[in-house]
C-alpha cells in the first residue's frame, strides 16, 4: 500500500503554502465580536467579513476598494475585456421536407 499522498496534493501544498493557509483561514468561522460588529449572520467566515469591509470601504468612496472589487469580478481593465464589435453575418435557412415525406421516400411507401 502506498502511504504517499497523491502527486497533485503534494505539488499544490509545496507550490503555494501561504495561499493554502490563507484559504483555510478565510473559510474558518469569524469570531462573534467581529461578526456582530460587521452585522453578519451566524456562521459567517473571515472571508465574509473581508468582503463586507471591502464593500463598505468602496461605498464610502475608497477608490482602491472599488477597484479591487471590480477587478475581482471583471478582471483587470484591458485584460480580456469584452468589446462589442459590429459585424455583418449571413444566415441561410434551409427548409426540410416534412418527416413523413422523407420517410415515405426512403422506404418507398406509397400513400393509400
Amino acid at each position: 500500500m502506498n502511504s504517499k499522498p497523491p502527486a497533485n496534493v503534494t505539488e499544490r501544498v509545496h507550490r503555494m503554502p501561504i495561499s493554502e493557509r490563507y484559504l483555510i483561514f478565510a473559510e474558518s468561522p469569524l469570531p462573534e465580536r467581529e461578526r456582530t460588529l460587521l452585522d453578519l449572520p451566524v456562521g459567517a467566515t473571515w472571508a465574509d467579513g473581508l468582503v463586507a469591509r471591502q464593500f463598505r470601504a468602496a461605498i464610502q468612496g475608497e477608490p482602491g476598494a472599488a477597484k479591487e472589487i471590480r477587478e475581482a469580478i471583471e478582471g483587470k481593465a484591458g485584460n480580456g475585456a469584452i468589446r462589442a464589435v459590429a459585424q455583418e453575418i449571413n444566415i441561410r435557412i434551409v427548409e426540410d421536407p416534412p418527416i413523413t415525406k422523407m420517410l415515405n421516400n426512403r422506404l418507398q411507401i406509397s400513400p393509400n
